[in-house]
C-alpha cells in the first residue's frame, strides 16, 4: 500500500519534461510580448521627445522674433532683426536666423559702441552660431513667409521691410528616430508687438 502511495505523488520524468516544456512556452511568450512592449515603449518615447524638441525649437523662434524691435533683412531661407535680450542694455543685440545646408541656425551679435567716434556697430566677425536644426529637409525652400498688416504675402524686396507686421516659419524635419523617411512639419505665425514702423 506504501509503494501505491508514493507512485501516485510522484511524477513520472515524462510528466516533469510536459510541464518544464509548457512552462518553457509561457515564459518565451510572455518574454516576447515584455520586449515588443518595451521596444514600443522606447520609440514612443523617442518620437515624443523629437516631435516636442521641434515644437520647443519653434516656441523659442516665436519668443524671440516677437520682441524684434527692427528688421535688417527678410528672405525665404534668412530673417535678420534686432531686439532686446537685456531690459538694462542701450542697445538691442543683432539676431540672424537662417538655412544653410540642412541646418537651422541662429547668429548673434551684440553691439559694439565705439566711444571715440560715438559710432555703433555689429562686427560680422563677432557673430555666435548656433545650431538649431541639423536635420532639415526644406534648406532650398521658403522657410520664412512675411505678411503685411492686412495678411498679404509681402515678397523678398527690401522696400517691403517696413511693410511686414507677421511672419510664418515653417520648417519640415527628417531624421525621425523611429522611421528615418518620416518627416515632421511644424510651422507657426508670429506678429511683431515691438517692431519700429519708421
Amino acid at each position: 500500500m506504501n509503494s501505491c502511495l508514493r507512485q501516485k505523488k510522484a511524477m513520472t520524468l515524462l510528466e516533469l519534461v510536459v510541464v518544464i516544456g509548457f512552462l518553457s512556452v509561457i515564459v518565451l511568450v510572455l518574454g516576447q510580448f515584455v520586449s515588443s512592449s518595451l521596444k514600443n515603449y522606447r520609440n514612443n518615447t523617442l518620437a515624443i521627445e523629437f516631435e516636442e524638441n521641434i515644437a520647443r525649437i519653434i516656441r523659442e523662434f516665436e519668443y524671440s522674433a516677437r520682441a524684434g524691435i527692427n528688421i535688417e533683412s527678410a528672405t525665404d531661407n534668412e530673417f535678420i532683426f534686432y531686439r532686446f535680450y537685456d531690459s538694462t542694455a542701450i542697445n538691442p543685440t543683432r539676431i540672424r536666423y537662417f538655412a544653410n545646408n540642412g541646418q537651422f541656425m541662429v547668429g548673434k551679435i551684440e553691439p559694439d559702441f565705439n566711444t571715440e567716434t560715438g559710432v555703433l556697430s555689429y562686427p560680422f566677425d563677432q557673430e555666435e552660431i548656433t545650431l538649431i536644426i541639423d536635420n532639415l529637409e526644406n534648406p532650398d525652400s521658403q522657410i520664412f513667409t512675411y505678411y503685411s498688416m492686412l495678411g498679404e504675402v509681402i515678397d523678398e524686396s527690401q522696400t517691403a521691410l517696413v511693410n511686414i507686421r507677421s511672419m510664418e516659419i515653417s520648417v519640415t524635419l527628417g531624421g525621425h528616430p523611429t522611421d528615418p523617411n518620416k518627416k515632421i512639419s511644424q510651422s507657426t505665425t508670429v506678429t511683431f508687438r515691438n517692431l519700429d514702423v519708421n
